[in-house]
């Protein structure tokens, strides 16, 4: 297995942190390019590494915070086929937001449920109170 130099691991973090100053300033397309940049230093085969699943994860974010669910969930999806991408509670979160948000309730129910498990009620801390609700509205917690 290849592995990631210190060197690299400075260069996947600086685009990271390029990646997430760009996401603040809603310039998602940037944001993803940075991310991308990124995943593209990752060597082969990218899905051994943990930071797969993260920079996935962070380019499925931007699409989902620009309302392109079809590439977020494909995205987010992606991150989960990486090392350590299918315990990720906001990964979790966020495909049961695009669920909710496409109407297909008993997905949205199934994805909401898997973070609640991870980390219950506290996985619903950064969005809104409305999924965390729906949630208890559909399941017995």
């Amino acid at each position: 297995m290849n592995e990631i130099t210190k060197t690299m691991a400075k260069t996947i973090e600086e685009y990271i942190q390029e990646g997430k100053q760009q996401l603040s300033s809603h310039d998602f397309e940037r944001a993803i390019a940075s991310y991308k940049s990124a995943l593209s230093i990752v060597p082969p085969p990218k899905n051994d590494f943990e930071i797969t699943a993260e920079l996935k994860y962070l380019i499925g974010e931007a699409h989902y915070l620009s309302n392109n669910f079809e590439k977020a969930y494909n995205a987010l999806m992606a991150a989960s086929m990486a090392e350590g991408g299918m315990i990720h509670t906001m990964r979790c979160v966020r495909l049961g937001q695009i669920y909710y948000h496409t109407g297909d309730l008993a997905n949205a129910v199934e994805f909401f449920l898997q973070a609640y498990f991870l980390e219950g009620e506290e996985a619903f801390n950064s969005v809104s109170s409305e999924y965390f609700d729906f949630l208890k509205h559909n399941v017995d917690l």
